[in-house]
């Protein structure tokens, strides 16, 4: 959830773009680059975790973010709490009443049937809680404590006629009572000259005032450039804070500053500084771009393709906006929007190669892995140093039936970077496809070696040792993958491996040495 800047208002972010994907594979948004794995957390309803999505797979999402936000729990917390067979209940009654307790358990039924089977039948029981919630309100008369205190007064509220007369009147036997016609005229020279004599005074004084305080801006802002050229990024954010202060109308200076926190990585200092620069109109193009950039990093897919959209419109030749903007696409589930953003921008500038890199992927998510393949290809000719286009060219070529070229991608990706673990995960699987389950061990022991943390990388570990028939092995894998994506809310992927867990429980004492 984020507040919304345009009306204040709070809004859902990141519906729609939780999807299992069997390798982990890198989209290369222009300046920025991750390999990612999505996972669903505890929002995912048990029929959705199993492939079975219903019409209100939805509705237990949103109950679940409404119990989370309802009750101050962690992902972990409620994760664990749904996973364990006690009797605990998620709510306590003194943060809710009975009526919204029964509404949110029957959006988070486990059983599909038993749940809500339409956003319009909660909102019916919504409102009937908050006509419930009203007919218990006291009604407010003149014995209330607020009675004695006075009404606003009504933005229609006008003067009867009458009484404007009279007010008329009493302002002129104000102002006119008897004075000499001579000193009356003398009077009112010397209130004119005054005046006069005030409003030049001021005009003189702000004006000095403000063309040094404009010099002190420019020369600040520009001893801040300089700072940046030279890597002291905190002395240069701190040149443009006294941009801002000479000069708080400055997007150049508010502009400026979010560039290096966003390199500086306060990511919501930034966004604070962009969205100011955009306020003050300068540069909106740039700035709606950067903004973009911020969102995109934080998780608001949304928000940055509309800042994207934005910095097109401003800028219809900004064609790493149009790179990134089909990144925030693919994302969210449109792979066929995505490559026309990409295409787009390649038509525009034929030497990016994030534009072809992203647009591998996209064309091997849609199923042309041909496709895939050149353009992942291409990325390689622009960039032979790129692991992630040899890591998306080995997925296109794995999911092509090509096991011995994705394996070879893979291979250059582990010597380009032999400290990131993903080359080494993804090898595992090629090798796992060919039946190789010990060379499978050695790469997933390789990745876990790298990151610790790689829950997916235990997970086909277990898988690999089961296969040889190392029970004990495979159950402790399966254990800390279990744990691991626990820890971090990742409800499917723990789904995944108590199932693995359970299988392998039922299996006879003699089979399990």
């Amino acid at each position: 959830m984020i507040r919304r800047d345009i009306d204040g208002n709070i809004v859902l972010i990141g519906f729609g773009i939780f999807k299992e994907i069997g390798a982990r594979v890198g989209r290369s948004p222009h300046n920025n680059s991750s390999a990612t794995t999505k996972d669903s957390g505890p929002y995912v309803s048990p029929e959705q975790a199993l492939g079975q999505i219903q019409f209100n797979s939805d509705l237990y999402a949103l109950g679940t973010i409404c119990i989370l936000a309802l009750t101050g729990r962690s992902l972990a917390q409620l994760s664990a709490l749904r996973a364990s067979q006690s009797q605990e209940k998620w709510y306590d009654t003194k943060q809710a009443n009975s009526s919204l307790i029964k509404i949110l358990d029957k959006m988070v039924h486990v059983d599909s049937t038993k749940r809500y089977q339409s956003a319009r039948d909660v909102l019916a029981d919504l409102a009937n809680l908050e006509i419930e919630k009203k007919g218990k309100e006291p009604v407010e008369n003149e014995a209330t404590p607020n009675a004695s205190l006075p009404s606003p007064i009504p933005s229609n509220f006008k003067v009867p006629p009458q009484e404007l007369e009279l007010l008329e009147t009493s302002l002129q036997s104000e102002i006119l009572s008897p004075i000499p016609s001579s000193s009356m005229r003398r009077m009112r020279w010397m209130v004119v000259g005054g005046i006069m004599a005030a409003i030049t005074i001021v005009a003189i004084v702000a004006l000095f005032a403000r063309v040094p305080q404009k010099v002190s801006s420019y020369y600040a802002i520009s001893r801040g450039m300089n700072r940046e050229k030279q890597g002291d990024f905190t002395e240069a954010a701190n040149y443009y804070t006294r941009a801002i202060n000479g000069q708080p109308d400055s997007g150049e200076a508010y502009y400026r500053r979010g560039l290096v926190y966003q390199r500086m990585g306060n990511r919501e200092a930034a966004l604070e500084d962009f969205t100011e620069a955009i306020q003050l109109g300068y540069e909106l193009g740039d700035a709606y771009y950067q903004r973009g950039n911020l969102r995109f990093l934080v998780g608001d897919r949304q928000g940055a393709q509309a800042d994207y959209t934005e910095a097109i419109k401003r800028n219809p030749n900004l064609a790493e906006a149009y790179v990134n903007r089909g990144s925030t696409k693919a994302d969210l589930g449109d792979d066929k929007g995505a490559v026309e953003d990409y295409t787009k921008a390649i038509q525009m500038d034929p030497t990016l190669p994030g534009a072809y890199l992203n647009r591998c992927l996209s064309w091997s998510n849609i199923g042309d892995q041909k496709r895939a393949v050149a353009d992942c290809t291409k990325a390689i000719d622009l960039r032979p140093t790129h692991t992630f286009a040899y890591q998306n060219r080995g997925l296109a070529r794995r999911r092509q039936g090509d096991i011995d070229g994705a394996i070879d991608d893979y291979n250059i990706a582990i010597n380009l970077d032999p400290e990131d673990a993903d080359p080494y995960y993804n090898r595992g699987l090629a090798r796992r496809d060919l039946q190789d389950n010990r060379g499978a061990i050695a790469d997933f022991t390789a990745a876990i070696e790298r990151n610790p943390d790689h829950a997916l990388a235990y997970y086909d570990r277990g898988l690999a040792y089961r296969e040889l028939g190392n029970i004990e092995r495979a159950i402790a894998d399966f254990q800390q993958s279990a744990q691991l994506c626990l820890d971090v809310g990742r409800q499917g992927c723990y789904n995944d491996a108590q199932y693995q867990l359970n299988q392998l429980s039922t299996l006879p004492a003699a089979d399990k040495l």
